[in-house]
């Protein structure tokens, strides 16, 4: 007889729900409304996790509000886009107006296409602010399409209003920023302002931009204590309406920075910095193409590898440059291995350069393995194809500029157009620009000087001319002690149209000594044009803590010109570089024509020269 088997029918429990909102169990975002309800989903000092199952077209919310704009701000959420598109996103929320409002936690793998933000407050279309000073935030891997930003307050911005203890890597923006604010606007085409701890790695932008105020920045507008950009770059259409002053950069408006360090940024061609103020006398304003302005005590700016392509019209601006518009106070900086290309032009302004308009007192500066290719067009003075003027501390060293330095005024050089107040150092540099001054005091590698200058290895060989006066091959005119030893003028000609024998003279090294000084070892091209009515082209002596000679006509010391010795009517450049013992692994002697020499490529962060 079979056995019949007896089981137990005791009730089977389900499986107790998992949490929502974990790392294991994300809410899952699908629709548009369930977008629009993420604030309602996350929590105050607890971490969140929400992904994206979906794009999702916004276009039917029409009162977005960010998932953390009530304060404290302290939600904290982990937002995953899982490569999706959000598209169609309009916010105008009276507080915060972004995605985020405040994003603390972290931000990865999202697209937004088609955003459109207006605020009177900080805001982005990411957020109004990332990160906070007690938590970190991570924003990567997001890309921002067609997108546009309009703010009549502070911190505009494509991305974000500002940034603090950010880690923000692969972001990109593209669109429109307009900025209404008429003061301190710290607006940017990605960033309003960068603070401290944030990291910006591989992020670019691609923007229009207007703004009425000042502090704007292709990339950011303002930089304060410690931030450092790595790979990123810039192209931006920049058009200020500013009316009074101005800080307008292609990468940076104004680093106002403890420490900044910019490696391997760009700011790419067919970026543009017009003033379209209106103004018609000048102002305390100022144009750079990759830094507007960096003015504050105890700054440290480094930069290495990093570049700026940029046309710059500063208008009635004072400042003005296709890389840094001016550096000052006792701050420090560091550039190497980078360039500047394309045009500035200033309409009223002094100061206006390649590389930097103005180094003002107290500041120390050091380039090396530098150039600035382009024009460089001023109405003012202190003009010149790397530095405007300096009266800070400056070293120089293996650097150059080409294409056209002219000015309707004075002080205007091929790499500097004066240095007053504090020392100059320069080695190991040339400038091929040619050099056109309606004032006095040009030359082609420095206009005037009126501290002590120490040059040594280098070269000119574009023409200068000077309507007035003092028109040299190398430097238009010492002040104090200096010294020019081993240079070369290479310049077919060298010319200027003084109207008396009183004022200052030419010539083919050093247009005018007013001290003692050491000009020895300096060769002039052996068919050099010179023209000056009062002198002629003869070889000199070296000098040795002494004076050039005095010409016959005068007793006045802004007449003692050094001409240098005449080189061999077979010479070239290179041979002559090579006679004066000029270092073989600096210069390129093996690729150059009879009248060009270059500098050969340098340093870590390799630029093509």
């Amino acid at each position: 007889m079979a056995t019949l088997a007896i089981f137990s029918c005791e009730k089977i429990k389900p499986e107790p729900e998992k949490e929502k909102g974990t790392e294991e169990t994300p809410y899952v975002i699908t629709t548009a409304e369930e977008l629009a309800k993420v604030g309602e989903l996350i929590k105050v000092d607890t971490l969140v996790y929400v992904e994206l199952g979906a794009d999702i077209d916004m276009t039917a919310v029409k009162d977005f509000v960010p998932f953390n704009a009530v304060a404290p701000y302290k939600k904290q959420i982990h937002f995953d886009g899982k490569g999706h598109t959000v598209s169609n996103l309009t916010c105008g929320h009276e507080k915060y107006p972004s995605l985020f409002g405040v994003l603390i936690g972290t931000c990865q793998n999202l697209n937004i296409d088609n955003a459109n933000i207006t605020a009177n407050g900080s805001c982005g279309v990411i957020a109004a602010t990332v990160g906070s000073a007690d938590e970190s935030t991570t924003l990567e891997n997001v890309t921002i399409t067609n997108s546009k930003v309009t703010n009549d307050a502070q911190f505009a911005a494509g991305v974000c209003g500002t940034a603090v203890n950010a880690k923000v890597k692969n972001v990109s923006f593209q669109g429109t920023v307009i900025s209404n604010f008429t003061q301190e606007a710290k607006a940017g085409g990605f960033v309003g302002q960068a603070e401290d701890m944030t990291t910006f790695e591989n992020c670019s932008v691609d923007v229009r931009f207007a703004g009425r105020g000042t502090d704007l920045g292709g990339f950011a507008g303002k930089v304060i204590e410690n931030v450092k950009f790595t790979s990123c770059q810039s192209k931006a259409e920049i058009v200020s309406y500013a009316a009074q002053k101005n800080r307008v950069g292609g990468f940076i408006g104004w680093n106002s920075s403890e420490k900044t360090v910019l490696k391997d940024c760009h700011v790419l061609a067919g970026t543009t910095l017009t003033d379209k103020s209106g103004r018609t006398e000048s102002s305390n304003g100022n144009y750079g193409g990759f830094i507007g302005f960096g003015d504050t005590t105890g700054t440290v700016l480094e930069i290495s590898g990093c570049s700026a392509d940029v046309n710059v019209d500063g208008g009635v601006s004072a400042y003005n440059s296709t890389f840094i518009s001016y550096l000052g106070y006792a701050s420090s900086t560091s550039i190497k291995n980078s360039y500047a290309k394309g045009k500035v032009f200033s309409k009223t302004g002094n100061y206006t350069a390649g590389l930097i308009g103005c180094i003002n007192k107290d500041a120390a500066v050091s380039i090396s393995g530098c150039y600035f290719k382009g024009d460089v067009e001023a109405t003012g003075g202190y003009v010149g194809g790397l530095v405007g003027g300096t009266s800070g501390k400056l070293t120089l060293t293996k650097s150059y500029s080409e294409g056209t330095v002219s000015a309707m005024s004075a002080y205007v050089g091929g790499l500097i157009g004066a240095s007053m107040n504090d020392a100059v150092t320069i080695t190991n540099c040339f400038s091929t620009s040619k050099i056109h001054a309606r004032g006095q005091q040009c030359g082609g590698l420095v206009g005037t000087t009126t501290n002590k200058l120490t040059m040594s290895n280098c070269y000119a060989s574009g023409d200068v001319y000077s309507g007035t006066s003092g028109a040299a091959g190398l430097v238009g005119r010492v002040q104090r002690s200096s010294s020019i030893v081993n240079c070369i003028a290479w310049n077919k000609n060298v010319a200027s149209s003084r109207s008396a024998n009183n004022v200052y003279a030419s010539g083919a090294i050093l247009g005018c000594a007013q001290e003692k000084g050491t000009y020895k070892g300096c060769i002039r091209r052996y068919d050099m044009v010179y023209t000056d009515d009062f002198l002629t082209l003869e070889d000199h002596e070296d000098c040795e803590n002494a004076m050039p000679p005095l010409p016959s006509y005068s007793t006045a010391t802004h007449q003692q010109a050094y001409h240098g010795k005449a080189a061999a009517a077979d010479a070239t450049l290179a041979s002559v570089a090579k006679s004066l013992g000029w270092d073989e692994t600096v210069w390129d002697f093996s690729s150059s024509s009879a009248n060009e020499m270059t500098i050969k490529k340098l340093g870590d962060n390799k630029v093509e020269f």
